[in-house]
């Protein structure tokens, strides 16, 4: 795998913050020994909460970036949402045990158009797999363009709840993308694609349904999480 499309960076101080936050999530005891099968976008984690209530969502697309030893350091992001700051997230294996995989990281939610979290991943957690194989991003003016021009697009997302399913772009509107398909809880957070001539392209993360027509779903545009962390999309090596 490669990284592509860098977002612009928010601050030195900010990455430093998120480095720190790498070393602190790979050295964190977990409740069972922690494994290297991948944690992939498309996969179900948990997230305790300080008052030790749990919300179940969704692990969006892989990012990368530079710590401050030069070495590339990973994560994914999610849904705002899905926790707070500082929050535990952890994942349950096919035994039944906990394994915590990281901690919430710069969650932002303003409950309309900025709704995306960082969860930092230890480097044995990424790997190629899950639903999508991307190879790039497509963003918002791309199907702003495409959707002026009326062609037909079609864009597909993975969820915990209601799995991988496609449907038609609807608009592009108040720096939000709404698409044709339906979503649950815990689908929060999972990756929106599209598949194009250049393979698949990343669009976006799920944030849920329009109130007004719940058969539509809320995209956050992939390019707000890059741009605001200053870290690059993960893509497929060619």
């Amino acid at each position: 795998m490669r990284t592509s499309h860098s977002g612009k960076a928010y601050g030195r101080l900010a990455l430093m913050m998120l480095a720190a936050v790498m070393s602190i999530v790979t050295a964190s005891p977990v409740n069972a020994a922690p494994s290297t099968t991948p944690l992939f976008p498309g996969d179900q984690v948990f997230v305790v909460h300080s008052d030790a209530t749990v919300s179940t969502c969704t692990v969006g697309p892989y990012v990368s970036f530079a710590g401050n030893d030069g070495a590339t350091r990973y994560g994914a992001v999610t849904a705002g949402h899905c926790g707070n700051d500082g929050d535990d997230v952890y994942r349950v294996r096919s035994d039944g045990s906990r394994e915590m995989v990281s901690k919430i990281f710069g969650a932002v939610n303003d409950k309309t158009s900025l709704d995306y979290a960082l969860l930092p991943l230890n480097r044995a957690y990424v790997s190629q797999g899950g639903p999508y194989t991307p190879n790039g991003v497509m963003l918002t003016q791309e199907l702003a363009a495409a959707s002026f021009r009326g062609t037909d697009v079609s864009v597909c997302a993975a969820g915990i709840t209601t799995g991988t399913r496609c449907g038609p772009l609807v608009e592009v509107v108040g720096g939000r993308i709404h698409a044709k398909f339906p979503s649950d809880h815990g689908d929060s957070g999972g990756p929106v694609w599209v598949n194009t001539a250049n393979g698949t392209e990343v669009v976006g993360i799920l944030r849920g349904n329009l109130l007004a027509d719940p058969s539509v779903s809320v995209i956050i545009p992939i390019g707000v999480p890059l741009n605001a962390y200053g870290v690059k999309l993960v893509v497929a090596a060619r």
